[in-house]
């Protein structure tokens, strides 16, 4: 069941991130902030676009759960989430302006960062006991 979820959230990233590259800078949402998010400097890192950090990251984060490779997809998530978390940050309280489809992407990486270490398990031990 685990490994379903990671994979359709994998898929989900995967879409949007690729159409946050290809569409981003033409993306013009009045309501929430997109355009503003999207083109500011907190868009690239290394002059790489986060967009396409997140077709790599979501590519391979699929790819390594279909191939059973949780322990190097552990590893690249605990880099992804923590990067995430810097981005809703920036989102929230710097730029103060929200980009949904960037969220989305966010809370992708997030919700797999939690799969993959097994927090539900460790969750549900604490409140049995």
């Amino acid at each position: 069941m685990k490994k379903k979820i990671v994979i359709i959230l994998s898929l989900i990233g995967l879409i949007i991130s690729t159409y946050l590259y290809f569409e981003g800078r033409k993306i013009n949402c009045y309501l929430n902030g997109c355009s503003e998010v999207l083109s500011s400097s907190y868009s690239k890192i290394f002059g790489i676009e986060n967009s396409l950090l997140g077709i790599f990251y979501f590519f391979l984060s699929g790819l390594l759960t279909i191939f059973n490779k949780e322990n190097i997809l552990r590893v690249i998530s605990i880099f992804s989430f923590l990067f995430a978390l810097y981005l809703v940050f920036i989102m929230f309280f710097i730029l103060k302006k929200i980009c949904y489809n960037c969220l989305i992407v966010d809370i992708s990486v997030i919700i797999i960062f939690i799969l993959i270490h097994n927090f539900p398990k460790y969750l549900s031990k604490i409140f049995r006991s």
